[in-house]
């Protein structure tokens, strides 16, 4: 079944903006089951599969790209494609990638200009694969950091840059295990950002603090929502 967008057997195919070598390879699939895919067409290949809804071309666009061989010069975009797809044969390559290679990941010049689909793909392989919480902490703060400033880049003096890193950050502050963390990092680098955090729970972060902590004292500044902190080891 092609899709809900062909009402009757007698309605126009739209061909959309589409290019027809790229179509015609499309319509192949539709009476072989077989088309010519390769890297410069597949993107477009699968945006029509999922333009006309034909779920067994896109799974086979999708077995193309999972056999992609992945770098850090194409991991980005193959990332940002899964994630609108909703490829699943990729997604499992893509994971493996990140997973072996994160900390070249995080500082590879590309993962500061990625769309938010790529911390989100961080976080749903973070229970199958060992990273550093202090190092993804620290990578997502900096992308936040980045896209904040792009946002802002005719310098609004009105600009609230705390706010707008916060606002970017919600919703992976809550999967980041913070008790993990080494006390020294939570104190030389988180405690130093405490705009992300209540009083409450930047508190609750250091006392549940990994350490071997023997005294911890808060000091919260409700005007600024800044926080000083005082770790005893």
């Amino acid at each position: 079944m092609l899709s809900d967008r062909w009402i009757s057997k007698n309605d126009a195919i739209k061909i959309e903006s589409y290019k027809y070598d790229n179509f015609k390879e499309f319509l192949r699939f539709l009476y072989s089951g077989e088309c010519q895919l390769n890297d410069e067409n597949i993107f477009t290949m699968i945006d029509i599969a999922e333009f006309y809804q034909v779920n067994s071309f896109k799974k086979y666009c999708d077995e193309y790209l999972s056999k992609i061989t992945l770098n850090m010069e194409n991991i980005f975009q193959l990332i940002e494609t899964s994630h609108k797809y909703s490829t699943t044969q990729m997604k499992k390559s893509i994971q493996d990638f990140i997973s072996l290679n994160f900390t070249k990941f995080v500082k590879f010049e590309g993962f500061l200009k990625a769309d938010k689909s790529v911390i989100e793909e961080i976080f749903t392989i973070k229970s199958n694969a060992v990273f550093k919480n202090e190092e993804l902490f620290q990578a997502i703060y900096e992308w936040a950091e980045y896209q904040v400033n792009i946002k802002n880049e005719f310098h609004d003096k009105n600009f609230n840059k705390n706010g707008a890193i916060k606002n970017e950050m919600k919703q992976f502050l809550p999967l980041i295990e913070f008790k993990k963390m080494e006390i020294s990092f939570l104190k030389n680098y988180v405690v130093k950002r405490g705009f992300l955090f209540t009083y409450d729970e930047l508190s609750d972060i250091l006392i549940n603090a990994n350490s071997a902590t023997t005294s911890i004292f808060v000091e919260n500044s409700e005007t600024t929502g800044n926080f000083d902190a005082v770790v005893s080891l």
